[in-house]
């Protein structure tokens, strides 16, 4: 399930976990996806424009 974030939400979890925790965790995440970055699937994208109604 998908959470929708509104702006009250964010202020409450930057208030209870802090920001410096939050970064820290984001940091954690990229770092942990860097080092797999050889398994992503790197396959160019193919862009698709549809024609204006």
């Amino acid at each position: 399930m998908t959470r929708f974030v509104d702006v009250r939400n964010m202020v409450r979890w930057a208030t209870t976990t802090g920001p410096e925790s939050i970064i820290g965790g984001m940091i954690s995440y990229l770092r942990d996806d860097f080092r797999r970055w050889e398994s992503f699937d790197k396959t160019a994208r193919v862009a698709s424009i549809l024609p204006s109604v």
